[in-house]
């Protein structure tokens, strides 16, 4: 494990090379945010074997076994200093700073620690996920009080027990087989339109999609 130096400044390549050092290669990674982590999430995150970056405040859910984790942000919320240390004063916010900092080779990133607090930080977050999803061809799981899956544009198979919604970022083109409640070929999903809302799973369900999609699990 590398002894990573306190980084000063916008030094692209170096942040690149730290993080890519650091995840050697694998394809999933793990994210914590600043927000209260339940039992479920504390115990997801103790027992982790991927690649965990702490993002800024979310330093304080770091225990002593993962001393050698990466951490990332300004410190403006975590009152600690990070690996990776951005200025306060910038364009984006930390979890942007990171995802846009990932290797292209990371296809799903899980994140614990993104809900709850500020609404508007909440928004920015999702739109973030989505965002890094469509760029990356890359899926994200944003888990806390609520669980959503939101994954790149083409064709998925997901196993859902349980009620679903749909929510996309952008208009898009959805086709939806398998067991579920609802089906439909070619549905026109607005975005954050209501058209999607309250599926129900019942196992194994097909899912195309021209464009980043949201799956919002509950009852499951």
């Amino acid at each position: 494990m590398p002894n990573y130096s306190k980084i000063k400044g916008m030094d692209t390549e170096s942040f690149k090379s730290i993080i890519n050092n650091y995840i050697k290669g694998s394809r999933k990674v793990l994210l914590i945010g600043p927000m209260a982590l339940k039992r479920q999430g504390l115990e997801l995150l103790n027992q982790s074997k991927l690649p965990i970056i702490f993002v800024d405040g979310g330093l304080k859910h770091r225990n002593e076994g993962q001393a050698k984790c990466l951490s990332i942000g300004d410190g403006d919320s975590g009152g600690e200093c990070c690996d990776i240390n951005f200025p306060i004063q910038k364009d984006f916010s930390d979890l942007e700073g990171v995802l846009r900092y990932l290797p292209k080779t990371v296809c799903e990133v899980v994140a614990l620690g993104f809900q709850g607090g500020r609404l508007d930080h909440e928004l920015v977050v999702l739109n973030n996920f989505y965002r890094h999803a469509e760029l990356n061809n890359c899926k994200v799981e944003n888990m806390g009080p609520r669980r959503i899956e939101i994954y790149p544009s083409g064709c998925h198979e997901v196993s859902i027990f349980g009620g679903f919604s749909l929510l996309s970022q952008k208009e898009c083109s959805v086709t939806l087989s398998g067991d579920c409640k609802y089906h439909g070929e070619n549905i026109l999903l607005p975005t954050f339109g209501g058209r999607g809302l309250s599926n129900e799973g019942l196992g194994k369900i097909k899912l195309t999609t021209d464009a980043p999609i949201g799956i919002f699990l509950f009852d499951s």
